[in-house]
């Protein structure tokens, strides 16, 4: 294996990665919704390759919605706004 006197003729293979990464994420996929098993609403934003995750109950996903819903306006004016 070595050569103590000469040269190594054995090389270290690459270390594999703990994880692998998922597909890139296009502009259009920076969100995810889902469910946890205890019934709780999952929102999860994602940006490059971060992620943050929020975690909420029935009244406070309610609440998230009544609060995007605010934002929107009647006539779709807004809805290419930042694109």
């Amino acid at each position: 294996m070595f050569d103590l006197f000469g040269k190594a003729d054995y090389k270290l293979p690459k270390p594999e990665p703990l994880w692998k990464s998922g597909p890139k994420s296009s502009s259009t996929n920076t969100y995810k919704v889902g469910v946890t098993r205890d019934g709780k609403t999952t929102l999860t934003l994602v940006r490059n390759s971060t992620s943050m995750t929020l975690t909420m109950d029935q009244p406070t996903c309610k609440q998230l919605i009544r609060l995007l819903q605010a934002t929107l306006t009647e006539d779709g004016e807004n809805e290419d706004a930042n694109t």
